[in-house]
């Protein structure tokens, strides 16, 4: 329908316009309509028109989590959502990822839930089993002592240490 009733006291078909709008995405937007009559006097009022998506092109379809397989983690770390799934949806590019409480305090097998909700509110949900490993410990090498040896000597059989005692 129409949105807004236009009579003149003289002028039977005044002119009316509609000022810019844009109708690309559902919510509210502000619409002003200005009639203008045959001697030139105008006015404008300003309404509110709710914009709806069409029924075929409504979000109706949750995000689609796929659960990363094998994951592991080391004690202590915190998780991400990109670490432990990739979300795809079908309208929204980048839907909101939210992990559930977690514990990586000690080693064992832990199950997140993870939780994709778009834009129009739909959501789903996917529980990832990740793995939790001990820290790694710095790997101990083992020291290495060596001889200073005195080449001329060590051809003879002779090996020189630092004392003065000669091993034959």
């Amino acid at each position: 329908g129409d949105l807004v009733e236009v009579k003149d006291n003289k002028d039977p078909n005044p002119v009316v316009t509609v000022g810019a709008y844009d109708t690309s995405k559902a919510g509210e937007i502000q619409v002003t309509v200005t009639a203008t009559d045959a001697s030139g006097n105008s006015s404008s009022a300003t309404v509110t028109v709710k914009v709806v998506e069409k029924e075929e092109e409504k979000d109706t379809e949750a995000p689609v989590i796929t659960a990363k397989q094998g994951v592991t983690v080391h004690v202590g770390d915190s998780l991400s959502p990109a670490g432990l799934v990739s979300v795809k949806d079908s309208k929204d590019a980048n839907p909101v990822v939210t992990l559930g409480d977690y514990d990586t305090s000690k080693p064992g097998t832990i199950s997140v839930q993870v939780t994709a909700t778009d834009n129009a509110g739909n959501r789903s949900s996917a529980t990832v089993n990740v793995v939790v490993l001990e820290k790694e410990k710095p790997e101990q090498k083992p020291e290495q002592k060596t001889a200073e040896t005195n080449p001329k000597e060590q051809d003879k059989g002779l090996l020189a240490s630092n004392s003065t005692d000669v091993v034959k």
